[in-house]
């Protein structure tokens, strides 16, 4: 029995209490460069917003036209547009106001992907509302659209911080104007 004991007091000295591994496997790989999209602006713009119709002799249409220098205002990110039009008092607009609002939503479905080619298949929600007031007169337009639409977009990596990119999106979408004056449809 001593030989049994002594082969049990030998494996149990030679099992380890601590273990260490190395894993070879691991390479090394480029690192990744996330580039933040988002822009934000800010600035004026030459605004010319005119009834083109066949009712010259509507005052309240001529009351609502805006010929001025309007505040504009952005936000566009991956897949997210913003864009605001503001004409009032302080920009400019003696008698009245001009508020343009427009939204996009933009995802592309990816067709080809390479490190340096990428074709893909970009689809695109849009919405925006534009009124216009006077203070002469109580009608007030107001015009509101909805539209979606498809097209392509390419991409080319010329070298790692050089790129181009080209879209094309084609749109079909609704119009809706209150105070009667009219809707239809938009491309």
């Amino acid at each position: 029995m001593t030989v049994k004991k002594i082969l049990l007091v030998l494996s149990l000295a030679l099992v380890p209490l601590a273990g260490y591994s190395q894993m070879f496997s691991v390479y090394n790989q480029p690192e990744r460069i996330s580039t933040n999209r988002t822009s934000f602006r800010i600035g004026t713009s030459l605004t010319d917003f005119t009834f083109k119709g066949s009712d010259p002799e509507n005052v309240a249409v001529e009351l609502l036209e805006v010929s001025s220098p309007i505040l504009v205002v952005g936000v566009e990110s991956s897949g997210l547009q913003v864009n605001a039009l503001v004409g009032n008092r302080f920009t400019g607009i003696k008698d009245g106001s001009f508020f343009d609002l427009n939204l996009r939503f933009t995802n592309s479905v990816r067709i080809v992907r390479n490190q340096k080619f990428e074709f893909g298949i970009p689809i695109q929600l849009a919405t925006g509302i534009t009124t216009s007031n006077s203070d002469f007169e109580q009608e007030r337009f107001s015009q509101t659209i909805f539209s979606a639409g498809t097209g392509a977009s390419l991409e080319y990596n010329f070298k790692r911080k050089i790129n181009l990119t080209a879209s094309g999106i084609a749109g079909y979408g609704f119009s809706n104007s209150n105070g009667g004056f009219f809707g239809g449809s938009l491309f």
